[in-house]
C-alpha cells in the first residue's frame, strides 16, 4: 500500500487527488507521514477515511450469511399467458 498512488484508492477522485497533491501527498505512505496536515485541512470523516484507506482498510463490510436478491428474472415473475386477469393479478402481487 505504501507505494500505491492515492488516486488508485477507491473513493479518491480527481479533486481530492489535486488537493492532496497540493499538500505534497502523492502516495499512500505520504498520507501517513502528513497526517497532521490532513487533519487540519480536511473534515473528521475525510481524515478517518484517508487514514483507513492508506492502510488498506475498506469502509464496507460483507456478511456471507446474508444474501440479497437484487433482481427478478422474467421467467420467475410473469408466466406465459394471454389471460388479462392472470397478468393483472401477477403484476399486483409483484407490486406488493
Amino acid at each position: 500500500m505504501a507505494d500505491l498512488p492515492v488516486r488508485k484508492v477507491p473513493g479518491i477522485g480527481k479533486i481530492n487527488e489535486q488537493i492532496l497533491s497540493g499538500l505534497g501527498i502523492v502516495k499512500c505512505k505520504d498520507v501517513i507521514e502528513k497526517a497532521a496536515e490532513i487533519f487540519i485541512n480536511f473534515t473528521e470523516n475525510a481524515f478517518d477515511f484517508l487514514m483507513k484507506a492508506s492502510h488498506g482498510l475498506a469502509k464496507n463490510t460483507h456478511d456471507p450469511n446474508v444474501s440479497i436478491k437484487k433482481s427478478i428474472n422474467i421467467s420467475e415473475s410473469i408466466p406465459l399467458t394471454s389471460e388479462y386477469e392472470v397478468i393483472k393479478e401477477k403484476i399486483e402481487s409483484l407490486c406488493k
